[in-house]
Order: C-alpha cells, then sequence, then structure tokens
C-alpha cells in the first residue's frame, strides 16, 4: 500500500464519521446545526458514490420498488400541489428514499468499511459515556432524540468485531438506561424485541417460510397498533389503563396520539381514500397547531392514500426478502433486526420519511448497511480474484 493509498483509506471512513456525529447534533439547538445536517444530507447523497466510485446498480426488485416508490411520491407532489409545504414534503420523502437507493448500492474497499464500523462504534462508546454522565451530574444539555441516535449507532458497536461480546453487552445496557432516563417507553418495549431477534435471527433465516411470515406479523401490528389505541382511548378502560401507566412510568398511557390518530383517520376518509390529499397535510393542517402525527404510516396514508401506503410497505418488503439472499453475512442479520425494530417503532413517531431528517439519515443508513458491507466484501473478492489472475499471467 502506497503512502497515498494509505492516506485514502485512513481518511475517507474517519471524515465520514465525523460526518454522521455531525448529524447526530443537527436538530439540536439553532438554525446553524441545521444547516450542516442539510449539507451534509446533500454531502453524502450526491458525493458517497465519488469516494471509492465503484457504484454499481445491481438488478433487483428494490431498485424497481424503490423508484415506483419515488415516481409515486413525485406525481402526488404535481397533482396535489398546494404550497411550499406541499414541496418540502414531498421532496424530502423523496430523497429519503433515494438516499437509501444510493447507499444499498454503494461499494468500497473493504477496509474502508471496516474502518467506518470501527471509528463510529468507538465514538458511540464516547457519546453513550458521555451522555450519562451529564445526565447524572444535572448538566442540562440539549440534544434532541438523543435515544433514537444511539440505539441506531448501537448498530455499528454490534456489528463491531474488535468489540467483545461482554462489552456489547454492557453498551446495550448503558443504551437501556439511557432510554429509560429519557422516559422512551416504546424503545424500552421494544428493547427485549430486539433481544429476542438477535439471539433467534440465525434460525429465522435459515427458515424461509418463518422469515417471511415475521414481517407479515409486523405490517398487521403496525396497522392494528393505532386502531386498537384509539378504541382503547374510548372504553371503559381508559381511566384504569392511565393510572398503570403513571404509577410505573410516571406519563400517561394516552399521552394525545389516540386524538391526533383519530382525527387524522377522519379527514383521510374525507379525501380520495387511494391517492390521499397531498404531501403538504399534516396535523397543523387538520388542528391548526403544530403537532407531529407521531406515525410514519398514518402520515403516508393520509398524505399518499392506499395505494402510496401499499408502495411503501412493498418497498420494505423487497428490502426484507433482499437480506435474505445475504444471510450468512453478519452485517445484513443486523440490518433485518433494526428494519424490525424500526418498523415497529414508527407506530409511535415519525423519523423515516423527513420529519426528524437527521434522525432519517441514521435510521436508513443502518438500514442499508447490510448492504454496504456485502457490496464491499464482493469488491474486495473481485479485487483479489483480478490480482490473481494478473500474477498467473506473470507466471
Amino acid at each position: 500500500m502506497s503512502i497515498l493509498d494509505d492516506v485514502t483509506f485512513r481518511t475517507k471512513p474517519m471524515l465520514l464519521s465525523i460526518l454522521i456525529f455531525i448529524i447526530t447534533f443537527a436538530n439540536s439547538g439553532p438554525s446553524v446545526p441545521r444547516i450542516l445536517l442539510y449539507f451534509g444530507f446533500v454531502m453524502v447523497l450526491v458525493f458517497i458514490p465519488l469516494l471509492k466510485s465503484k457504484t454499481k446498480f445491481f438488478n433487483s426488485k428494490v431498485i424497481y420498488t424503490n423508484l415506483a416508490l419515488v415516481l409515486f411520491n413525485a406525481i402526488i407532489l404535481f397533482v396535489y400541489y398546494e404550497n411550499f409545504s406541499s414541496i418540502y414534503n414531498g421532496l424530502l420523502y423523496i430523497a429519503c428514499i433515494l438516499f437509501f437507493l444510493v447507499l444499498m448500492n454503494f461499494s468500497t474497499n473493504l477496509k474502508n468499511t471496516e474502518a467506518f464500523i470501527r471509528y463510529i462504534s468507538i465514538g458511540t462508546k464516547i457519546l453513550m459515556i458521555a451522555a450519562v454522565g451529564l445526565s447524572l451530574s444535572g448538566i442540562e444539555f440539549q440534544w434532541v432524540s438523543r435515544t433514537s441516535f444511539l440505539f441506531f449507532l448501537l448498530y455499528f458497536i454490534l456489528l463491531d468485531e474488535k468489540t467483545k461480546k461482554h462489552s456489547k453487552i454492557l453498551y446495550m445496557g448503558i443504551w437501556l438506561f439511557i432510554a429509560a432516563l429519557d422516559g422512551e417507553r416504546t424503545f424500552m418495549l421494544l428493547f427485549p424485541v430486539m433481544l429476542f431477534l438477535m439471539a433467534s435471527v440465525n434460525w429465522i433465516f435459515e427458515h424461509k417460510k418463518v422469515y417471511k411470515f415475521l414481517f407479515i406479523v409486523v405490517v398487521i401490528l403496525i396497522i392494528s397498533i393505532p386502531v386498537i389505541y384509539v378504541m382503547l382511548s374510548n372504553s371503559e378502560y381508559k381511566d384504569l389503563l392511565n393510572q398503570y401507566a403513571v404509577r410505573y412510568t410516571k406519563s400517561r398511557f394516552f399521552s394525545g396520539r389516540d386524538v391526533i390518530w383519530s382525527n387524522m383517520f377522519e379527514y383521510y376518509l374525507r379525501g380520495n381514500i387511494f391517492l390521499g390529499s397531498g404531501h403538504h397535510v399534516t396535523p397543523i393542517t387538520i388542528y391548526g397547531a403544530e403537532l407531529s402525527s407521531h406515525n410514519t404510516y398514518m402520515s403516508i396514508l393520509i398524505r399518499t392514500g392506499m395505494i402510496g401506503i401499499f408502495l411503501f410497505f412493498y418497498f420494505l418488503w423487497s428490502v426484507w426478502n433482499r437480506y435474505l439472499e445475504f444471510k450468512d453475512t453478519e452485517a445484513i442479520k443486523l440490518s433485518a433486526v433494526f428494519l424490525i425494530i424500526t418498523m415497529l417503532k414508527q407506530s409511535s413517531e415519525m423519523a423515516l420519511i423527513g420529519n426528524n431528517v437527521a434522525v432519517s439519515v441514521i435510521n436508513w443508513l443502518v438500514i442499508a448497511f447490510g448492504f454496504v458491507y456485502c457490496n464491499s466484501l464482493n469488491y474486495q473478492n473481485k479485487m483479489e480474484r483480478g490480482f490473481e489472475v494478473d500474477q498467473n499471467r506473470e507466471q
């Protein structure tokens, strides 16, 4: 390896890692960090293929479903143009999906990929320890969505080969403690689900029917959660559930999402059930107040209708099936686990299609990173085979 190659190997993963950590703070504080976020987002989206240019869009159903989803949202954006919010929300949604498309087809030298994993792993460990220290010391430091960021960055600690098993368990425990400090009830409920999936992921991948059935069960849960939640809020158990929640979690069971979801669904039924009502429609359109839908799928349904939510689920389904083709790769197994947890978490937040752009960027990175690793592995194998061919010719 020449000096120039050595510098390239060391600097590119480091610079990308620094960019990721800048993004984790981009939604906190004043507007300057947000400007850095959007600049970083564009840089990653445009320049990642050029960093070690061997990007090849391999023939896959993921590509077709990805582009179908992008095209449909572009049509909705054009048909239902209303105001600046239409353009902003629609383009942000499209950008997130295209970002995943670029990532999943990106390949680089395997050493670069492994170095990136290592840098992110070390940085995340430092952030976790700092987060606990700041919380216990009583120092106030605004870090929006820190539990979400650390959850996705935890992926790289679990993937890092140089981190011992007992250390991985330790940092999972630290993350759970941070989630408890932040009162992230949904994440805490999903934590045992994540542990179960990690323990059984090999068995799930080996049984194709079980593997596909798991995704279907998750989709059914996703559809059922807002329906059951709203029904319970109107039932005789409402007060009892609130009492138990306050006793054990210090906050109410019904946080207002039931009202938001109920009204959003009523609004959806009054519009075009197949094409939705456009990308400008958010809770502020319905209530006149700055609120979040707290549900990615409800937002997609009301904005792009039944066709839009079907295309979104079908896109995720194609990603899930694509994982199956690389089932022996640890990075793919972890991406599959994090995809399931992400899908479930989106039933209580909206962070996949741009509401919280910084979280969206890290989220899609983790979902796509299994493919990045496989592409880098294939790229490395091709380079080694080419080197062997050259040696044989010389002999």
